[in-house]
């Protein structure tokens, strides 16, 4: 969803209707958010129940070293990029980024575009297991502690969106959905989802049916409200403060529909299973390759259908290609490293 809605930019001189697509990179980075929770909070939890064994070290390591060598690889890519002239921006913008302090509670810089949601995804390795050792030596029951952190987590950013919308009156997009703050609440619904799931096994309770259709409907109507917002989005207090944790609700619900899915053809699982396991490389290397096009080649003038499906087909294969490339010959490595001397 993220590559197309940044790939619409080749085709919109042809297509202009294609500008719809810009939702995509709403939906897909919360759609991830959820996703992200879903697994590290059932991580976390099954090791939050066992007291007598320290974990937060080893988890945050592991969640780490899945993470930050890649991060910090395309991290050198922009700022090669950004030196040349090829992407947009300056050098010293990136200082921060080495700390993912870059949006934490301010807009981020023009440049590494992709790497706010990353900022948020970090901070929430931290918060979560801090907050469950916290709450964990103060409240005696673990499943009190742990839904206490996550209530707070979940209530604590809608508060403060609240706040900053009554007071600044902050655009959508900068100056709420890209700013950590603002954004735990929807890896928290994630983690919410994965613990309904593995304390009270939900889809053996309700209908993965009844799950899509309130899903569905819930996207749906998220769908409908953020196109009829339009151009008056950053204004609207609904879509500032309530349409995120709407998204949220819906995928989670989404996701523990489908956990049971078994009957999709093998085809269709192979494929799948490969492109999660590109998934962050992709993420990282889409928009490198998007500047490089851009650079290259410009912008599609008006006119040319042949330029856009070029520059098109051009960027979506070769984000693939370097994705896979970076997933095989650095990604897994990494991984097997931390397999070896830092064990589940």
């Amino acid at each position: 969803m993220v590559l197309l809605s940044h790939g619409r930019h080749f085709l919109t001189p042809i297509f202009p209707d294609l500008h719809s697509l810009r939702i995509g990179g709403f939906l897909g980075v919360e759609l991830f958010f959820v996703l992200s929770g879903f697994l590290v909070g059932t991580i976390a939890w099954r090791h939050f129940q066992d007291a007598s064994k320290p974990w937060v070290t080893n988890f945050v390591v592991r969640r780490w070293m899945r993470t930050l060598p890649s991060y910090y690889l395309f991290l050198l890519v922009n700022f090669a990029l950004i030196a040349y002239a090829i992407a947009p921006g300056s050098v010293s913008d990136l200082a921060l980024f080495a700390i993912f302090a870059q949006n934490l509670i301010s807009k981020h810089p023009p440049v590494f575009g992709e790497a706010w949601s990353l900022a948020a995804e970090e901070v929430f390795y931290l918060i979560l297991p801090l907050s469950l050792l916290l709450l964990g030596k103060t409240i005696t029951s673990r499943k009190s502690a742990f839904l206490t952190a996550t209530t707070l987590l979940v209530l604590i950013p809608l508060v403060l969106r609240h706040l900053k919308v009554e007071i600044a009156d902050p655009s959508w997009d900068e100056g709420i959905r890209k700013i950590v703050v603002f954004r735990l609440d929807a890896l928290m619904f994630g983690v919410l989802a994965g613990w309904l799931s593995y304390e009270y096994a939900v889809t053996k309770k309700v209908k993965a049916f009844w799950l899509f259709i309130c899903s569905t409907a819930i996207l749906l109507s998220a769908a409908g409200l953020y196109f009829s917002a339009g151009k008056d989005i950053d204004s609207s207090y609904f879509a500032r403060v309530w349409l995120f944790p709407m998204v949220s609700l819906g995928f989670s619900l989404l996701l523990l529909g489908g956990l049971d899915w078994n009957k999709a053809p093998a085809w269709a699982r192979a494929f799948t299973d490969t492109v999660a396991r590109w998934s962050y490389s992709l993420y990282l290397a889409h928009m490198p390759v998007f500047h490089l096009i851009y650079w290259c080649f410009g912008s599609t003038p008006e006119g040319d259908l042949e330029g856009a499906l070029v520059r098109w087909l051009g960027f979506i294969l070769a984000s693939l290609a370097i994705a896979a490339l970076v997933e095989r010959f650095f990604e897994r490595p990494v991984l097997v490293v931390r397999d070896k001397f830092i064990p589940r």
